[in-house]
């Protein structure tokens, strides 16, 4: 791993916003300066430290794999990047669907009680 990105990681490890950010812009600077390796795998790091935090559906981790996924478009590496996507849209979807879920729950909790009789009153 990148001295830089480590470094953010160590420093930043109580402030993950600031990490993502950082990474980001760690990312970035390496992509200007053509050091695509270095800057694959900041990018990488990204994602993860998201997932880790976060869970698959969270903006944040979108975010960081769509980043991801336009660099290796950039990178002339589309069969990647329509892999990545590919995950990712189905994380979400799960992610999503078990929020659906539980707001149906949350939704319906009060009728039912109603209609098993353990509602007030």
């Amino acid at each position: 791993m990148d001295a830089g990105a480590e470094q953010a990681h160590t420093a930043f490890a109580r402030d993950p916003e600031t990490e993502l950010e950082l990474l980001a812009a760690l990312g970035n600077i390496d992509d200007a300066l053509g050091d695509t390796e270095r800057s694959d795998k900041i990018w990488v790091q990204r994602l993860n430290v998201a997932r880790a935090l976060y869970g698959a559906g969270d903006p944040r981790v979108i975010d960081a794999t769509t980043d991801l996924a336009w660099r290796h478009a950039y990178s002339f590496r589309e069969e990647d990047a329509k892999a990545l996507l590919a995950l990712g849209r189905k994380a979400e979807a799960a992610a999503l669907a078990d929020r659906a879920l539980q707001a149906a729950r949350d939704y319906d909790a009060p009728t039912s009680a109603y209609r098993t009789g353990n509602g007030p009153g």
